[in-house]
C-alpha cells in the first residue's frame, strides 16, 4: 500500500514517529524530540511537563500538550494506520485541517492523536 511507503519516508526523515499504543512516557518524550518541526521551533518536551498524567497514554500526552504555551498553534496529528500504533507528526493546526480533509478523500484517516 502507498500510504505505508509514505509512512517510512517520514519516519526516516523524522517528520513522524511510530510508537506503540502502550509506549512508555520516557520513549515518547524522546522519540517526540526527535521531530524536525519541534526541533525547528527550538520546543523540548520534558518529562517533568507530564509527570502529573505519566500513567495515561499517548491521547491523552498529546492533548495536554497541545494545551501547553509553549505549543502554541501546532498540533500533534497522527496518521491512521490500522494498527496498535500511532504514527505522530506535528504541524500547524491549519495544516492537520487541510491534511484530514485530504485524507478523507481518498478513504484515509489523519487527526489529532488525541482523537485517534
Amino acid at each position: 500500500m502507498k500510504l505505508f511507503g509514505l509512512v517510512d519516508i517520514l519516519i526516516n526523515n523524522n517528520y513522524a514517529c511510530e510508537r506503540d499504543y502502550n509506549d512508555e512516557l520516557e520513549d515518547f518524550i524522546y522519540f517526540m524530540n526527535e521531530l524536525k518541526m519541534l526541533k525547528e521551533k527550538n520546543i523540548c518536551i520534558t518529562q517533568d511537563e507530564l509527570t502529573n498524567i505519566e500513567d495515561e497514554e499517548i491521547p491523552t500526552w498529546c492533548e495536554y500538550l497541545e494545551e501547553k504555551p509553549i505549543a502554541k498553534d501546532i498540533s500533534i496529528g497522527a496518521i491512521d494506520i490500522d494498527s496498535d500504533s500511532y504514527v505522530m507528526f506535528v504541524c500547524t493546526k491549519f495544516i492537520l485541517d487541510e491534511l484530514k480533509s485530504i485524507a478523507e478523500k481518498v478513504n484515509h484517516r489523519i487527526d489529532r492523536a488525541a482523537k485517534m
